[in-house]
């Protein structure tokens, strides 16, 4: 996958295709890396691994960006960010 800086280098692209870049690290990267590939442990991208100053730069980023795109893909990031936390809590408390 790369490091976790190539991913926010990514995030900040400024690019002519900005938003398929975005779009990819969102769904693609950041998503996908939340849990290990069979989801049983955290993964490198676990919300509780990644920085809140990094969250919430995520966040609004994607949500406040003028491309549907890479709004939908943050949308669907934080639901799975929720998700995740969720069951890995859920998880603590057993």
């Amino acid at each position: 996958m790369g490091d976790s800086k190539t991913v926010w280098k990514r995030e900040r692209s400024t690019s002519g295709r900005r938003w398929q870049c975005l779009a990819i690290v969102y769904s693609a990267i950041l998503k996908k890396n939340c849990t290990t590939p069979d989801g049983s442990a955290v993964g490198p991208l676990h919300p509780r691994v990644v920085a809140i100053l990094q969250r919430e730069l995520i966040i609004r980023n994607g949500l406040g960006d003028r491309e549907p795109a890479v709004r939908s893909a943050t949308g669907s990031l934080l639901g799975a960010w929720v998700d995740v936390v969720r069951r890995s809590t859920k998880a603590e408390v057993v």
